[in-house]
This record gives structure tokens, C-alpha cells and sequence, in this order.
């Protein structure tokens, strides 16, 4: 999955939404699945997160969204 990605993002100069991509997959194999994301997850990888009530997101979320972020905000600046 990850080498298709790469192949699209070479193909069409999207590397920039490499890190949302990652996010979006990651999320809807949590929903699909059927599995709850804790912060024990794999996902977490020892970060931790931010916990309330049944939603859990894991810092890394956090961390993908904000990388996105910049690397829009680099495009759109140059």
C-alpha cells in the first residue's frame, strides 16, 4: 500500500499529502475494523494521547495533521 502511494505521489507531484494520506488510512482501518483505538494501540507507538469519554486520538494523529499542514502552507508560500 505504502509503494502504491509512493508510485502516486512521484506520478502526479502530490508528496505533500503523503502525511494526510497516511492519517486517512490509518483512520478508516480503525473504523472498519471493528477494533477500538485505545492507547495501547500499535498506532500510539508510545506517545500517548488525548482520551475523553469513548474517543481516543492518539498523538500521532496530531503530529501527521500538523506535518500536513506545514507542507501545505511551505507550497503555498513558495
Amino acid at each position: 500500500m505504502a509503494l502504491l502511494m509512493m508510485i502516486y505521489a512521484y506520478a502526479f507531484t502530490t508528496w505533500l499529502h503523503i502525511p494526510l494520506w497516511i492519517l486517512l488510512e490509518d483512520m478508516s482501518f480503525w473504523i472498519f475494523s471493528g477494533q477500538t483505538l485505545a492507547s495501547s494501540s500499535w498506532i500510539s507507538m508510545g506517545l500517548g494521547g488525548i482520551g475523553g469519554g469513548s474517543t481516543y486520538i492518539p498523538w500521532t494523529y496530531v503530529l501527521l495533521f500538523v506535518v500536513w499542514l506545514g507542507l501545505c502552507w511551505w507550497e503555498y508560500k513558495r
